[in-house]
């Protein structure tokens, strides 16, 4: 029952005397009531500057998609068109759109289901496939107007774990900041 009343009571306390104030450093104490000297006022404390004014909120516009799968229909139809350009033409024009409503370009993140190499394991068209495709397709992302793709995903390991690793370095090269993965734990948990 103390307890329970006493937590009020020190909140109380120290709510009076933070309200209260105590003697301004400057303020003449009087004499001690011993009747000796009151000790010297301490010096005054150097005026402390006003805050900066805080800057106002920065407004980010993110744009995200779910998975991004390059599969063999799609390989196919980069190489009948001319490259990934062609291929992502959505990408680059919802990228553009959400520029134009929003009045900034948006950091635009997708979910990379598709290692970045196809050098470790053939891709099989079936269920569950197995994934991979040629670098070049960082670039096409890039040019399309993503900046960041996750590779933490189950399709991740689909050109084994030194294909993982392809794709982090690919990513990087072309200007994207790859998520979730990396040469070591602290790399793959490294804030973008």
């Amino acid at each position: 029952m103390i307890q329970r009343n006493l937590c009020p009571a020190l909140c109380f306390v120290i709510a009076a005397s933070c309200a209260r104030g105590g003697p301004s450093p400057t303020a003449d104490p009087g004499p001690a009531d011993d009747g000796s000297e009151a000790p010297a006022p301490e010096p005054a404390e150097p005026a402390v500057s006003a805050p900066p004014a805080e800057t106002p909120p920065r407004e980010v516009v993110i744009a995200a998609t779910g998975d991004l799968l390059v599969h063999g229909r799609v390989l196919s139809t980069a190489r009948a068109h001319g490259g990934f350009g062609y291929v992502f033409t959505g990408l680059s024009e919802a990228v553009e759109q959400a520029a134009a409503r929003t009045g900034q370009r948006p950091v635009t993140l997708v979910n990379l289901e598709t290692p970045l190499t196809y050098s470790h394991v053939e891709p099989v068209n079936r269920r569950p496939p197995i994934l991979g495709a040629p670098p070049e397709v960082a670039a096409a992302l890039v040019a399309a107007g993503v900046d960041a793709v996750a590779v933490a995903n189950n399709h991740a390991m689909d050109q084994t774990g030194r294909g993982l690793l392809d794709t982090v370095a690919t990513a990087r090269a072309a200007g994207l900041a790859p998520l979730g993965a990396g040469e070591t734990i602290e790399e793959a948990f490294r804030p973008w």
